[in-house]
């Protein structure tokens, strides 16, 4: 008897934990920006390219100091 009841208990618990992510399909994926994309907008940016992402000196931001 207490074997059902701990196996039901389980039971309820993994299935109240399943619950599933609602499906936005309206979502787009995003990538990071390439050294061209950033040259365009800005030609004198201050970046760095390291293994294909793209840094940006933020200094001269001032949120971020």
């Amino acid at each position: 008897m207490r074997i059902r009841i701990f196996i039901l208990i389980g039971l309820l618990l993994l299935t109240g934990c399943n619950q599933t992510q609602p499906h936005f399909s309206d979502t787009k994926a995003t990538n990071n920006p390439t050294a061209r994309e950033i040259l365009t907008e800005n030609p004198n940016a201050d970046i760095f390219q390291l293994e294909g992402i793209v840094y940006v000196n933020a200094s001269n931001i001032e949120w971020v100091q």
